[in-house]
């Protein structure tokens, strides 16, 4: 046999197996998707480092999970403004990009108003007594066509939700109903 077939059966034996079907590579391990020792203890030292970090991270800050953006605005105003344009944020934890905060100088979607109504509370609306926010919303809905969203949905009872997200005659129309509500209280 020259050297050209035998590099040729070879090839064919490597490619395509044996020509009786035999099969001469080992059967592969059915294993846990793990390979050598080396590398399980790689994964090992990974997942320990991870526990350790994660453990740190709780440690000092106990039910703290995430940083909270608009903390900066709240703080310092005049501050987060300055800092808002330079797209790096030296301040912060490892410092942080800051390019979320961009939309903290140009507001975008809905706008929204959360005012206290507990003025409104405890009166009541044609023999109706107004206890929570609930029953405000109602009675602005039933009588009024004004729907609002009480406040207890956010947290905040005694208020409820206004959106401004409309046209300065459909805002106009809304106080009008407003001033008409409470002038009707009792």
């Amino acid at each position: 046999m020259t050297t050209d077939r035998l590099v040729l059966r070879e090839w064919v034996h490597d490619e395509m197996g044996p020509a009786d079907g035999g099969g001469s590579r080992p059967p592969r391990r059915a294993g846990r998707g793990w390979a050598d020792a080396d590398e399980r203890a790689g994964w090992r030292w990974a997942v320990l480092v991870w526990l350790v970090v994660l453990t740190a991270l709780i440690a000092a800050g106990p039910g703290r999970m995430t940083f909270d953006t608009k903390l900066g605005v709240d703080i310092n105003p005049v501050g987060f403004y300055k800092l808002l344009w330079q797209l790096w944020d030296p301040l912060e934890w490892f410092g942080a990009l800051q390019d979320q905060y961009i939309g903290y100088a140009f507001p975008m979607g809905a706008f929204y108003l959360l005012p206290d109504v507990h003025a409104w509370i405890g009166k009541s609306y044609k023999g109706t007594p107004l206890r929570d926010s609930m029953s405000v919303a109602e009675a602005l809905l039933t009588d009024f066509e004004m729907a609002v969203v009480p406040g207890g949905s956010f947290g905040a009872e005694n208020h409820i939700r206004l959106s401004f997200a409309a046209s300065m005659t459909m805002l106009e129309k809304g106080i009008e109903r407003l001033k008409r509500f409470s002038s009707a209280l009792s």
